[in-house]
């Protein structure tokens, strides 16, 4: 079994101060990736919104039309 958790808090500050239990952040510890909030990267916001454009518009089938060119011109 594998189990895949997120949380916008610090979750090893959070069992120092008790809030989170110590044995559950060492079963779940085996391998962290610490992704900055988007917020930090705005400049990925256009590569997302493409992304997902182009996926629902394809799942939709239906082309995404009208849109403001700032999202496409920027890579």
């Amino acid at each position: 079994m594998r189990v895949l958790a997120a949380t916008n808090v610090i979750v090893h500050d959070a069992m120092k101060t008790g809030r989170f239990r110590e044995d559950l952040y060492y079963r779940l510890n085996v391998l962290s990736i610490n992704v900055p909030p988007l917020r930090e990267r705005t400049a990925e916001i256009p590569l997302l919104f493409r992304h997902f454009l182009q996926k629902y518009s394809e799942e939709i089938r239906q082309d995404a039309t009208g849109l403001p060119s700032i999202f496409w011109m920027q890579q």
